[in-house]
């Protein structure tokens, strides 16, 4: 028995090499077959495994889990789309490399998913927090079954094909981001070496409001270059409104780090009542006494994350970098909330380029209330969307499968 509403499989198909892959879509395309490939992980919050329509064949890329080539001198990985940022962190670590990798939390999601799904990481990056701008390099399986390989991978003699992203003529790697126009089977991604000193920072505003100020202070600061994470804020008490933390992190040379420290303490003086804190590691690093935040800002992976978050629907909102633009995003969706009995305080506000912000707008459902979850949290989830399409602008930057309408590769 189904549910209104629910899209289910007709079947599934876990190829183990790019030739499989072609012969699924070869005869997928002959008896127009429609094909939703996933990867591995979970996509949790954006639909999960479940095909954007039902009758679909799921084509299952986890057997296809190869790291096919390191290059620890160039700071490049190429890869299948079933290896998960997990294992590409146990490959360095038992192969002794000084390397290291954005990522994302938790950490079993697909590179290449993330990648294609245009996830952001949380760690230092010359490509910002848009995991596909470390992409470089492709190889695609059309929807008749023909390859084609993108940035210099088409020339047969190439030796560049993780190292340079432009091939001759366009670039047309873009289409296959978010999109179901092929099924993406190799992947190069850049990768960084590992610093040799790391440290962790803190900083905590007392007051709701606070917030704006948080990121007012903050833009110069990440713009400059001061700042090399790519931070996010969060309440400090999920329960109602509150004060704001603001996690930060600094890499390189010890007497660098050490002055962006000291830079960050004198920008943050003139809010009243912050608070500041930090500590300094150095290589080697020894990530099995550190805590969850002093990981993830590491680029060490770890599974925790997740675990006991509920069950919610969300989208996530792209605004300028301003902190009067999170405060109407907080002050609007409150407004929301209230028509259906509930609050918004605000959720984590993330940094995602020199000019814009990402925040989550999630409702909280009850799997055990489904008349609940069709009325208020649908309702509801669609007049937050709504009014994020078309408010001032702005657009939701990622929505769940069921409205996307797009295959593509899932984290």
């Amino acid at each position: 028995m189904t549910t209104k509403g629910e899209r289910l499989t007709s079947a599934a198909i876990a190829p183990d090499s790019t030739e499989q892959v072609q012969a699924v879509m070869r005869i997928a395309n002959q008896y127009r077959i429609p094909i939703y490939p996933i990867s591995t992980g979970k996509n949790l919050g954006y639909g999960g495994s479940a095909p954007a329509y039902s009758g679909s064949v799921v084509l299952d890329l986890k057997r296809m889990n190869r790291i096919l080539n390191v290059d620890e001198r160039n700071h490049t990985v190429l890869v299948e789309p079933g290896v998960t940022f997990w294992e590409i962190a146990q490959y360095f670590e038992d192969n002794n490399l000084d390397l290291t990798l954005d990522i994302p939390d938790p950490a079993w999601g697909s590179l290449v998913g993330h990648a294609l799904d245009r996830g952001v990481g949380h760690t230092y990056s010359d490509y910002g927090r848009d995991r596909f701008g470390s992409a470089c390099g492709m190889e695609v399986v059309l929807a008749n079954g023909d390859i084609i390989r993108t940035a210099t991978g088409a020339l047969e003699t190439s030796t560049m094909w993780q190292d340079h992203e432009y091939g001759i003529g366009p670039s047309v790697d873009g289409i296959f981001s978010q999109s179901n126009y092929g099924v993406v089977t190799k992947m190069g991604v850049w990768l960084m070496d590992e610093p040799p000193a790391y440290r962790a920072g803190r900083i905590t505003v007392p007051r709701h409001e606070d917030i704006v100020e948080l990121i007012d202070t903050l833009k110069p600061l990440w713009r400059q270059r001061v700042l090399t994470n790519y931070p996010n804020m969060r309440r400090v008490d999920f329960s109602g409104p509150s004060g704001w933390y603001n996690r930060l992190a600094f890499y390189g040379d010890r007497r660098v780090v050490d002055r962006h420290w000291e830079l960050v303490q004198d920008a943050y003086a003139g809010i009243p009542g912050a608070e500041l804190e930090t500590t300094l590691y150095e290589a080697p690093y020894n990530p099995d006494e550190w805590d969850l935040n002093t990981k993830l800002l590491a680029g060490v992976p770890y599974m925790e994350a997740m675990y006991g978050i509920g069950h919610n629907v969300y989208f996530l909102l792209v605004v300028p970098f301003r902190g009067a633009s999170i405060w109407q995003v907080i002050q609007t969706f409150d407004e929301i909330a209230q028509k259906y009995g509930r609050r918004f305080f605000g959720t984590p506000v993330h940094v995602h380029s020199p000019r814009g912000l990402l925040t989550t707008v999630s409702i909280r459902v009850d799997k055990d209330d489904p008349e609940t979850n069709r009325t208020d949290a649908r309702d509801g989830a669609r007049d937050g969307h709504r009014r994020g399409s078309a408010w001032m602008g702005r657009i939701p930057r990622r929505t769940g499968i069921h409205r996307c309408r797009h295959s593509g590769l899932q984290l």
